[in-house]
């Protein structure tokens, strides 16, 4: 089935939608019942960003990473003890990648639906 370009995107942000949805209810339903398998994450506050707002670095990586993938939103978390991190969700071709970027550029996590590991795999020795 062919769907238009703008329908396939708004069919994504909608699922993503729905997967953080049910994702933040169950992990309020968790607190509000006192599970403590993991910690909460000190964050002090979080924002969302425009790319060409970014410190360089970070836009740098956020671009390169990018490629020809749609940069869907980016978001400035700012944590306990002064820390800073950002996030960025990349979009396209199928694929969803959520970055976690230090502000010197380097990435600190990759996550997504449909990506391909970016190591190469190791040879074993006969």
């Amino acid at each position: 089935m062919h769907l238009p370009r703008d329908m396939k995107s708004m069919m994504r942000v909608f699922a993503i939608g729905a997967a953080l949805m049910i994702g933040g209810a169950a992990r309020a339903q968790g607190l509000q019942t006192g599970a403590t398998d993991h910690a909460p994450a000190a964050v002090k506050y979080a924002e969302q960003m425009p790319v060409d707002q970014l410190p360089d670095k970070v836009r740098t990586t956020v671009l390169r990473e990018a490629g020809t993938k749609d940069v869907e939103w980016v978001r400035k978390e700012g944590r306990t003890g002064g820390k800073v991190v950002y996030h960025a969700q990349l979009a396209g071709a199928g694929k969803v990648v959520t970055l976690t970027i230090a502000p010197s550029g380097k990435i600190l996590s990759r996550s997504g639906t449909g990506m391909a590991s970016r190591r190469p795999h190791k040879r074993v020795k006969k």
